[in-house]
């Protein structure tokens, strides 16, 4: 072995931290390190100290020591196979390791507890900064993509985000490639390159992460809460970072920029402040053997954590208002208690415990109470901070515009039941049915899937209170009544000590101040003595109490005996079907727990097929669910939980939980269903929150619009929000009650039954189901209405002709500066198993290496990622989607430069990277359901969209065990090489503009090449300015005229355009500030005082970091000039297109074909252009080229099990 630096342990004393039951060591150890470099391992077994709770081991293999902890087994669930060990390495390191079984992937997570809280206050954002950087190249691994290729060539994902005090690195692999992604994943903490060509890359990544939530009301809401807490407390610091909080504090030097995370990361990333979590199929033994060997290596530098003495909220910044302006229209009210941090309250769990009590919507409530006012849409308690510094709890409240005009009252109402949950609420009774159900819902847990069970993990990793045996536990279940630790966390719940922050679409207050980084308009008021007097001696109403008992509590836990007529299949069986019904059942032989899971689908398409009868199935369904609010939430409590919903065939009811109690549940909701009760006041806040939530979709995302854009146009029935909002804007309450007399005439209802029951309780609930619907006897024809292969109004996918479709539009958003574009390709059928593997190959291969080229390397945003789908299980498709700052066009032509070197990608992978991709998409559908919910969705699924093709894994693994290169070749080549396919293929583009950037006129579309709208838009992107189209057209069309239609344009051509493209840039540029000059110096008079614009100084701009650089020119023409800047490689694509163009056909597109192009297209909603590109303005233009294809039929016939005419007389035949 390489010597190498390592850590030898000189001193470690035990820190006495207890079970409060038991005595057992909760494991946590001080240690002082001597940090010297010496050859060979971190000591031996021999030379380190004995830890008390901890055995002294050695590896299998390296034979290098560890500890492991032996104080007590680690407890968890009573079904859960997995097997446990918890060790610390010599260099403090703590890690869990997890021997799974039936797990479909391996999982490796670390988490360091440095965060944002660490940032310098010169540098914020550096400690995400740092985050990002770790991913591009350790010394061992130096390629700047090796870790993620690896991931993503073995059927894998990776991932990690940045916490105020902690930062969390993960991926999951196929298991038989999981030990070398651990070495990969090893270096991150032990020799990261922070190589400086992907210094500015990455800042611009973090920049665009950070621009993306600026329009989010939940970022927003967060960091004006930040920015006005304790300044001299690093959470009051911008945490996200952008590119003048990083760049511009490094005085726009790349190379002082690196040097500053490299000395974050060698200061703070010490073993001492890492926690590691491995999860694979592989012994224990063998697990722990990877972790040491590979892990020892990462430094100690002991615990580097600083010491923060002032708190994050004092008197200074208690006790007020903050009013904020929200993007969407909304309101809702968060009362924030700072406390100081609750990890040794892990036994009591007392804020779960009160937030339980605060949160209930039981009958009495103040939940119940504010809804039946019609004032309170959703209430909820959560810790937003949680560390071992500070917690802070808030209650959120999100009101109705009627609610909004009560909230003191409100906000005085939770200060009353505050005051009685005092009075009547510490209580052991109370807390036994608390404690009761959250034990309950642990023991009988069902298996998690390894990303789901890591994750809560890292909490109760970094709370060294608990004993390391209940990290699973200790997580949801308290194990005792402490009065004094609620008492404490009561007390804490005062008017004094909170701050409120108050968010609506309404100003409340009429001279905001100007939060400047996320464009916040807002004011800060104190409490009046008034006010403050009003809430120290709030008494609630007579009407409110604490939550009754809760009556969905299971009874019975135990499991049925097995069924003698089931079956090895794994695959439900249809019991029963007639014109009207079909019931399929299961019964669980795997799980072995009393839980099961129920799925009903009333088959009524008539519902989605009309604009108006949707909306108001969906308000009815609405309503019903708030009626059942207060059984909604008790049933969750008690590990129950039910979705009801509109489909695109009509509407659902799916059921999951203890086994003993879904029948209640089921006919609760049903009855409130079928019974409906109209209510005034339900409906005018539901329909209120209808429009509202429709109005807010176009506040949402570039990336959502250009998603539902396509759901839009890929089938038929569908609506695009706008339609469903113009529909329920004038619904009155007349229509609900006219529609809920005949919502329930026509359904064909399916039924799904799995898990502990027995064959006649499956008939038991279809009977109930019958009966509480009040389902007609089946009519005597051979179709009826809700026969899915035969209904007019089925939802059927939409085929489109072969060409180049690109709708066009921009974002509703005055304000979003992203745009955002997608590009599908289609071809192959769904039907062919093997087309349908060739498509997945090549959506795994294209996932990571897409997010490389355009995220990574060519910095076009935050948000690419690829896609895969089947139209409703008839044509395969493939496509990219990128948010951007950059044009859309732009964007399309990087995305198709992109596809087309995928034909040569797959003509050089190597036989052993193409049998790597094909065992993990092997492994991933071979791996076993985890729970009976899981198996139970993946069956309805099928169920539901009527193809019951229930062995599809089993039929893609058949498939792609046959699957060879050259047949994927093939398949590439037939659908979606441009040079093979050609004029035969399928695109589809949805482009969406931000309002910041030109928007091509129809005109200008047609009389310029895209290449040329390129060009213009990646000036734009960087100097705002429109440097227009015509001499940029003048200017490629010169220099193509100048080279070899036969040669690829040189560096010297692009750089001669570039030349002349910057000139054009200059002198706009100088137009422009000339102009707003002489407008600014306009308006402004000389004794002009400006009282009116008042601002707040970010505390950034304090810090001393150097203003905003990066729009002057200098800056502009110094990133326009880099050799990999958007201009120069949209230079390069116009020069490369236009030659290729050029060699093709004597003469480039003249004057005269574009003008017979705009003479073709006038009249009409379609603009063809010279390119062959068609573009569209309109959603249902677009849509009205395309063919309806037939709708889903099911794989098999469904004979019943049980052949009698009515469910009746199954009934009968089983003596129900």
């Amino acid at each position: 072995m390489a010597s190498k630096p390592v850590v030898v342990v000189d001193n470690i004393a035990k820190n006495e931290v207890h079970n409060g039951h038991d005595g057992v060591d909760g494991g946590h150890v001080s240690v002082t390190c001597n940090l010297t470099e010496t050859n060979g391992n971190c000591g031996s077994s021999s030379t380190l100290p004995t830890i008390e709770g901890y055995s002294l081991e050695t590896t299998i293999e390296s034979k290098l020591p560890y500890y492991q902890y032996t104080s007590a087994p680690i407890e968890h669930p009573v079904k859960d196979d997995r097997k446990y060990r918890y060790i610390r390495l010599p260099n403090n390191m703590e890690a869990l390791l997890i021997q799974g079984h039936d797990d479909e992937m391996a999982m490796a997570a670390m988490d360091v507890s440095v965060g944002s809280l660490m940032d310098p206050k010169e540098y914020p954002g550096l400690a995400h900064f740092c985050e990002h950087l770790l991913f591009m190249g350790t010394e061992k691994y130096p390629e700047e993509n090796n870790y993620s290729n690896f991931i993503s060539n073995n059927g894998g994902n990776s991932n990690a985000f940045t916490d105020t005090t902690n930062t969390c690195y993960y991926f999951e692999i196929s298991h038989r490639s999981f030990e070398p992604a651990l070495d990969r994943f090893s270096q991150f903490f032990i020799s990261p390159r922070f190589d400086a060509s992907c210094t500015e890359r990455e800042v611009k990544a973090v920049d665009s992460e950070y621009k993306k939530n600026t329009q989010n009301d939940s970022w927003r809401y967060y960091h004006i809460l930040k920015t006005l807490s304790n300044s001299k407390y690093p959470f009051s610091q911008f945490n996200i970072g952008n590119y003048e909080s990083l760049m511009g504090a490094a005085g726009y030097s790349a190379d002082k920029m690196r040097s500053t995370v490299i000395d974050f990361y060698q200061k703070y990333y010490t073993s001492d402040l890492m926690k590691l979590i491995v999860v694979g199929n592989e012994s224990l033994d063998q697990l722990a053997e990877w972790v040491v060997s590979k892990f020892s290596a990462v430094k100690s530098k002991g615990i580097t954590s600083p010491e923060f003495t002032d708190p994050p909220f004092t008197s200074s910044e208690l006790g007020k208002f903050t009013y904020f302006n929200t993007v969407r229209k909304s309101r809702c009210i968060n009362i924030c208690f700072p406390m100081p941090q609750l990890l040794d309250d892990y036994e009591s769990l007392s804020m779960e415990y009160l937030s339980s009590i605060i949160c209930s919507e039981s009958v009495g409530t103040p939940s119940h109470y504010l809804k039946k006012k019609g004032w309170l849409l959703e209430l909820a308690m959560y810790p937003l901070q949680f560390n071992e510094y500070f917690s802070i709890h808030c209650l959120c409240i999100e009101l109705t515009e009627t609610g909004i005009k009560h909230y003191k009252e409100i906000i005085e109402l939770f200060f009353g039941y505050f005051e009685l949950l005092r009075e009547e609420g510490i209580n052991e009774e109370y807390y036994k049915q608390f404690h009761t159900l959250r034990n309950l819902n642990f023991v009988f847990s069902q298996k998690k899937k390894v990303n789901r069970l890591v994750m809560p993990t890292f909490d109760t990793m970094r709370n060294m209170h608990i004993p390391r045996h209940k990290l699973f536990y200790s997580h949801d279940c308290p194990t005792r009544f402490n009065p004094h630790a609620i008492v404490r966390c009561l007390d804490m719940l005062n008017p004094d000590n909170c701050r409120i922050v108050v968010g609506t679409d309404e100003p409340i207050v009429d001279r905001p101040l100007k939060e400047k980084l996320f464009d916040i308009d807002y004011q800060e008021v104190a409490f009046d003595e008034e006010l403050l007097k009003r809430f120290r001696e709030a008494v609630v109403p007579k009407e409110i109490k604490l939550p009754d008992p809760n009556k969905f509590l299971p009874e019975s836990l135990e499991c049925c005996p097995k069924d003698p007529n089931s079956d090895s299949k794994l695959e439900p069986k249809l019991l029963f079907k007639d014109t009207q019904m079909e019931l399929w059942f299961r019964q669980d032989d795997r799980f072995h727990l009393p839980r099961s899971s129920v799925c009903v689908d009333f088959v009524a398409p008539h519902l989605y097929a009309d604009k108006a009868k949707l909306c108001l199935t969906g308000l009815v369904i609405d309503m019903v669910a708030e009626q059942l609010a207060p059984e909604d939430y008790d049933a969750e409590e008690a590990g129950l939980s039910f979705d009801i919903g509109v489909s695109h065939h009509g509407f659902f009811l799916i059921i999951d939980g203890y086994s003993d109690k879904i029948v209640l549940l089921c006919q609760t909701v049903l009855k409130a269903l079928r019974n409906f009760e109209f209510d005034q006041t339900r409906f005018e806040m539901l329909h209120k929150r209808r429009i509202e939530a429709l109005s807010n979709k176009a506040h949402q995302e570039p990336v959502y619009h250009v998603q539902g854009n396509f759901n839009f146009l890929k089938q038929k029935p569908s609506y695009h929000y706008t339609e469903l909002l113009e529909v329920i804007t004038e619904i009155t309450e007349e229509d609900v009650k006219s529609h809920i007399l005949t919502m329930f005439d026509e359904l064909y209802t399916k039924i799904e039954v799995l898990g502990n029951y027995e064959t006649t309780h499956a008939v038991e609930i279809a009977t109930a189901v019958s009966k509480v619907m009040r389902l007609p006897q089946p009519p005597s024809v051979d179709n009826p209405p809700g026969n899915l292969t035969t209904s007019p109004f089925i939802t059927r996918g939409v085929g489109y002709p072969s060409g180049h479709h690109v709708h066009r539009t921009q974002t509703p958003s005055a304000n979003n500066v992203n745009s955002a574009a997608n590009m599908f390709m289609f071809g192959g059928s769904f039907k062919n198993i093997e087309e349908r593997v060739c498509m997945s190959f090549l959506g795994q291969i294209i996932h990571e290496s897409s997010f490389n080229q355009l995220r990574t390397i060519e910095t076009l945003g935050y948000i690419v990622f690829a896609v895969t789908l089947n139209i409703r299980m008839h044509q395969l498709g493939i496509g990219i989607v990128v948010q951007s700052e950059c044009d859309p066009i732009y964007l399309n032509l990087r995305i198709d430069t992109f596809f087309s070197t995928i034909h040569q990608k797959l003509v050089d992978m190597p036989d052993d990277e193409f049998k790597s991709n094909v065992d993990s998409m092997i492994n991933t559908r071979e791996a076993k359901d985890k729970n009976i919910s899981q198996e139970a969705t993946r069956y309805w699924n099928q169920i539901s969209n009527g193809h019951y093709q229930f062995d599809t894994l089993e039929l893609e693994v058949t498939a792609l065990k046959n699957l060879k290169k050259e047949t994927i070749i093939e398949f590439w080549n037939k659908y979606f090489n441009e040079d093979t396919a050609g004029n035969s293929r399928i695109i589809f583009n949805n482009n969406i503009y931000s309002q910041k950037i030109p928007y091509p006129t129809s005109e200008e579309l047609v009389l310029f090449p895209a290449t040329t709208h390129a060009i213009r838009g990646s000036v734009y992107r960087l100097g705002s300015v429109d440097i227009g189209l015509e001499p940029v057209q003048k200017i490629i069309d010169d220099a193509v005229g100048k080279i070899d239609a036969s040669n690829k344009p040189t560096e010297s051509d692009i750089n001669n355009v570039f030349e002349q493209i910057k000139s054009i840039y200059e002198q706009k540029a100088t137009e422009a500030t000339l102009s707003k000059k002489v407008e600014h110096d306009a308006t402004i008079s000389p004794d002009s005082n400006n009282h009116g614009d008042k601002t707040t100084t970010n505390p950034e701009d304090e810090s001393g970091k150097v203003k905003d650089n990066e729009g002057s020119m200098e800056s502009v023409l110094k990133n326009m000039q880099q050799a990999d800047s958007v201009v120069k490689i949209a230079i390069s694509m116009a020069l490369e297109r236009s030659l290729k163009f050029k060699s093709k056909s004597p003469a480039t597109v003249e004057e005269g074909d574009a003008t017979s192009k705009l003479q073709e297209n006038a009249g009409s909603k379609q603009l063809s252009t010279p390119e062959g590109i068609i573009y569209y303005d309109s959603l249902q233009e677009m849509r009205s080229v395309g063919k309806l294809f037939d709708p889903i039929q099911p794989s098999r016939p469904l004979d019943p099990i049980y052949k009698v005419e009515t469910l009746s007389q199954l009934a009968s035949k089983m003596s129900i």
